[in-house]
């Protein structure tokens, strides 16, 4: 006979049925109980939670016993669900899961939880159109768990320092912006092409890592290429070569770093005395952030309009 269902239950090693015959037949107190029996059959378990942890790299008080799968899959499911509803309350899952998660998922729905269940082809692949549906819970603000090979500090020390010693730290989700994520490619092969802009701060491999796990199959990032920082666009780009050729020439001025938002010229010269003593502007302008320029055309602040008051942000003008 050749065994296919490892994934739902495999023959226990010897040694393991060897264990769990001594803790049935020798080592079968209840070990929340304070008789000798049970105190032995305690220490039993925190020996197995810890050395549980260790190979999971976390905590023993983060490892927790349930009595089977289905039990494990409905805590993890429900509580991972109400945990992470500020975050959105849109779950994807394959529609070929097991009874434990369909009927935990069933209940959620019940509760309000939008539900999409990802039909797979003929292949097992998860077709386009499903992996356009798992990008919308991802766009918006959204809380984001930064990787271990990062430059943020845990401690004083830089994350990539500790993953080279083979440790792992507890991260802060930290909270990021996609303006868009848009499906451009499919590559074959399960690689996708996708167009993303963000906020700064946000980790491109770790968003399709958890993208990989809203379909269900994994995911990691195979390339990146960057093609606008800072309303700055790639096509703008020059060699090394023209920077040695060209140098100064090619600086573009200040204000072109604030190009996305619109300009406005001071119309008085007493405003703009104003102005340049740092002062606050009337200025009846929609909310928002706004080039601010003299009347001889001089760039002087970045400001932020609001109520019909044009406050500086950044001033660029020299006293």
């Amino acid at each position: 006979m050749v065994y296919l269902d490892n994934a739902a239950t495999t023959r226990v090693c010897p040694e393991a049925a060897e264990a769990a015959v001594h803790m049935m037949t020798e080592c079968f107190g209840n070990p929340s109980t304070t008789y000798k029996l049970g105190r032995e059959a305690k220490a039993a378990v925190d020996k197995a939670r810890g050395q549980i942890a260790k190979a999971l790299g976390c905590q023993p008080d983060e490892v927790y016993f349930t009595s089977c799968g289905s039990e494990g899959d409905n805590w993890a499911l429900i509580s991972g669900a109400r945990y992470m509803r500020r975050r959105g309350k849109h779950i994807i899952s394959s529609a070929v899961e097991h009874d434990a998660v369909r009927k935990s998922l069933d209940f959620l729905e019940k509760e309000g939880y939008e539900i999409t269940r990802l039909q797979p082809d003929g292949t097992g692949a998860i077709p386009l159109e499903a992996v356009r549906a798992a990008l919308r819970p991802f766009v918006g603000e959204i809380l984001q768990t930064p990787p271990m090979y990062s430059a943020i500090k845990v401690n004083g020390q830089k994350l990539y320092d500790l993953a080279r010693q083979g440790r792992e730290v507890a991260r802060k989700p930290r909270m990021i912006t996609i303006f868009d994520l848009t499906l451009t490619q499919n590559l074959g092969n399960g690689q996708y092409a996708l167009r993303i802009v963000c906020s700064k701060g946000t980790y491109i491999r770790t968003l399709c890592h958890d993208l990989g796990q809203a379909l269900g199959c994994g995911g990691c990032m195979a390339a990146l290429r960057r093609t606008e920082a800072s309303n700055f666009r790639i096509d703008e780009a020059v060699t090394l070569e023209d920077v040695q050729r060209e140098g100064e020439a090619l600086l573009h001025p200040t204000d072109s770093l604030f190009r996305q938002y619109p300009a406005y010229t001071i119309p008085s010269t007493e405003q703009e005395r104003k102005c340049l003593c740092g002062n606050s502007l009337r200025a009846k302008l929609p909310n928002g952030l706004y080039r601010v320029y003299g009347r001889d055309g001089a760039f002087l602040a970045l400001s932020e309009a609001k109520d019909g008051t044009l406050t500086s942000k950044r001033n660029f003008f020299s006293v």
